[in-house]
């Protein structure tokens, strides 16, 4: 590494450069973030060494340190154990057999320990609208280290693991956090969009993807995971097309969706639905201005048919029935036209926890589940 640096810095043939910078590119392909570190040391050694260094090279090498600190933000592991995490990386985590699936589903889940129970659990959902763009930010390695949860849904991936850079490190540094039992679903026709995950450190009897439903279900929204007292739906729903009044599609996915909880109720009665549902359930969980009743997740079919969901489950949105004031886990941010009449950013409370009705008010001492939903677009 050090040689390759120092032949980049003394040639003046933009070619022989190109080559050594190519050869480094191959030793981090290969042996990922520790040789990268290495890299971004030797090239800091290089910079106090020799305070004269051209500029361009000065700020290639300044490039390499920047590479560095964007890998190790991406990942949840303590500074003093990042290496030893990291170096225990052994040569058959790097299978793509692990990362890449023609169905657009895999499993990171250990086989030791016998399936557990996930009632009066702690747990996070988050549409993150992009998982490599949360862990280039370090906002997921952040939410991993301050949550402490025991599962986590990533809703909106917009990525398949084979599509990360080096994958395999993510699942070892999720491993390291007790995440052993980790799930993606995505579109294999189109894994840039829509997809989600579901991260876990109690391991599940069973999990399956999708709604039953062919007709709707080709992109990747949906992990079912049956416990020992419980199921969760895990899910990620369509947006209504925004200039549609009644996007059919939208429809036939709700309809399909309510299909799907009736039928896994009917199997485990303690069914939870989980995830950025893209419903705000009452007029009082959308600040979108006049628009309230046409706005994509306001509308009055997308309301009825989430109340018929529930009614038709005996189910409850359980923060909208413990908490008086919800909060909002959307907003239009800086979106040009998005703004209410005040001049305030849209906001609506889309991510949601369904529960049946028998459950709500049991299970904590003030009353309820303790329900939070993190994260905005």
């Amino acid at each position: 590494i050090r040689t390759c640096l120092h032949e980049m810095i003394e040639t003046d043939d933009p070619k022989v450069a190109s080559a050594f910078r190519g050869a480094l590119d191959k030793i981090v392909t290969q042996h990922g973030t520790p040789a990268l570190a290495n890299i971004a040391e030797n090239a800091q050694s290089i910079l106090y060494a020799r305070h004269e260094s051209r500029g361009r090279f000065r700020n290639l090498l300044n490039d390499w340190i920047l590479k560095t600190n964007c890998a190790l933000r991406q990942l949840a592991i303590e500074p003093k154990l990042w290496r030893t995490v990291l170096n225990s990386i052994e040569h058959a985590e790097k299978n793509e057999e692990l990362y890449d699936d023609k169905n657009g589903f895999i499993r990171w889940s250990r086989a030791e320990g016998s399936p557990g129970a996930i009632l009066n659990t702690n747990g996070t959902l988050w549409n993150g609208n992009g998982i490599r763009r949360r862990l280039a930010d370090g906002s997921l390695a952040k939410l991993i280290n301050n949550c402490d949860s025991d599962f986590i849904f990533f809703g909106e991936t917009k990525a398949a693991p084979y599509k990360l850079a080096r994958p395999w490190e993510l699942r070892r540094a999720l491993a390291h956090k007790g995440y052993h039992h980790c799930y993606w679903n995505w579109s294999p026709t189109d894994p840039g969009n829509w997809g989600c995950a579901f991260f876990s450190k109690i391991k599940p009897l069973s999990v399956r993807t999708g709604l039953n439903d062919d007709t709707v279900d080709e992109q990747g929204r949906t992990i079912t995971l049956r416990f020992t007292n419980a199921t969760l739906i895990a899910h990620y729903n369509k947006c209504s097309d925004i200039n549609a009044e009644r996007d059919e599609t939208r429809v036939a996915w709700d309809a399909a969706l309510s299909r799907h909880v009736s039928t896994e109720r009917g199997l485990q009665p303690n069914t939870f639905l989980i995830g950025d549902l893209n419903v705000a359930p009452k007029t009082r969980d959308a600040q979108v201005g006049p628009n309230d009743g046409t706005f994509p997740s306001t509308r009055n079919h997308e309301r009825e048919d989430f109340q018929r969901l529930l009614d038709t489950n005996a189910m409850e949105d359980a923060q909208g029935a413990l908490d008086k004031a919800p909060l909002p886990t959307w907003s239009s941010g800086g979106r040009q036209g998005l703004r209410t009449a005040t001049g305030e950013p849209y906001t609506m409370r889309l991510d949601l926890a369904i529960a049946p009705r028998s459950r709500i008010g049991r299970g904590e001492p003030d009353g309820g589940p303790r329900v939070a939903s993190v994260g905005r677009d």
